[in-house]
């Protein structure tokens, strides 16, 4: 995969497909990243949205049984998870607003981390973890 750069107005989507193996990192406004990889085809699928300034996180087992690690950096947790074949789990994390969590296959071959801050409207405060 060659870099890309993409802009996005407010309020807006944008898609792309990934085909695996892939190793991709996303960066935007207000501490905004994600790190997506996957080195073959994976059983897992994670998707979010954003409610009450905590991200909510949804993971499913598409297809097989598998093993996690959930890894809150913010708080410093990892959580150790087995989903059978077609379970979802759902969860949300925020400090503040703020997230960091990566959820990992147990074997590696799948990672996703997810950084960044729910946008409310309200004020809020840098980073709690900054400079940690």
């Amino acid at each position: 995969m060659q870099p890309r750069a993409f802009t996005v107005g407010a309020g807006r989507s944008l898609e792309t497909p990934l085909v695996a193996p892939y190793d991709v990192e996303v960066h935007g406004p207000n501490g905004f990243y994600r790190h997506l990889k996957a080195a073959g085809p994976h059983p897992i699928g994670v998707s979010t949205s954003a409610a009450g300034g905590e991200l909510e996180v949804q993971v499913r087992a598409d297809g097989a049984d598998v093993r996690l690690t959930i890894t809150d950096h913010h708080g410093r947790r990892v959580e150790r998870r087995e989903l059978d074949r077609h379970e979802r789990l759902e969860f949300t994390i925020g400090h503040h607003g703020w997230y960091d969590v990566t959820i990992a296959s147990a074997d590696g071959r799948f990672v996703h981390r997810l950084a960044g801050h729910v946008e409310t409207g309200r004020p809020s405060i840098s980073d709690p973890a900054l400079g940690r």
